[in-house]
């Protein structure tokens, strides 16, 4: 009985952390300084595992061996630049027009120092995560072990 719903809960939270994702993804579509590819590819992994139908599409031959193939690392560098320098921009065009680079103010008001924070541990975990995939097949929960 506790694993039963250990698992409907490990579902519903994968479920409406792949609808976040999903919705980030396609305002980045619009947005210039959020990375709305990734953000799908996230949100689909998050599905995939979700729902079961899914996966089957990734199983296809063509797909599977393409899907199968080491991430190299110069591309997980490359994505984790993707996440972060356009946050960084953002962050240090707004400390420079609002405070002029001074840190003091800044870090006065508990609240932009909790709005500056969150999204900087977010991208740092999701920045190790890139790190730790062997593959996209990994990504979408149909990594075959070898």
């Amino acid at each position: 009985m506790g694993t039963f719903i250990f698992r409907n809960i490990k579902r519903i939270i994968q479920l409406i952390l792949g609808i976040v994702f999903t919705i980030v993804g396609i305002v980045g579509i619009f947005l210039p300084v959020i990375p709305g590819t990734i953000f799908l590819v996230f949100g689909m992994g998050l599905f995939v595992r979700t729902l079961p139908f899914l996966s089957l599409f990734f199983r296809l031959p063509g797909i599977n061996e393409k899907m199968s193939k080491r991430i190299e690392m110069r591309s997980k560098i490359l994505i984790i630049l993707s996440l972060w320098f356009p946050y960084l921009i953002l962050t240090f065009s707004t400390l420079y027009l609002r405070y002029n680079f001074s840190f003091s103010e800044f870090f006065s008001n508990k609240f932009e120092l909790f709005s500056f924070l969150i999204p900087v541990i977010f991208l740092f975990l999701l920045s190790i995560y890139v790190l730790r995939l062997r593959s996209l097949a990994q990504v979408f929960g149909v990594d075959q072990k070898r």
